[in-house]
């Protein structure tokens, strides 16, 4: 055979490889969405994708402990 009609038909192999692992991620990425969306629908969405709402500050998460230093003996 030719060199030159092998190297063509490997070259298009590794063509048509290429846009199946394309497609293949494209579809990957669309269940992906899809089951992300499905998700948040049916079990509401996790805090760090919402608007945080602010019920308390800084502050307040820290324990008295820590804030209130005693004063040595």
């Amino acid at each position: 055979m030719n060199p030159n009609v092998e190297v063509e038909k490997r070259e298009g192999n590794k063509k048509v490889k290429r846009e199946q692992e394309n497609e293949i991620t494209r579809a990957l990425g669309r269940m992906n969405l899809i089951l992300t969306i499905y998700i948040m629908q049916h079990m509401g969405s996790p805090s760090f994708l919402s608007p945080a709402e602010k019920t308390c500050t800084v502050q307040d998460d820290i324990p008295d402990k820590l804030t209130h230093i005693p004063e040595s003996p």
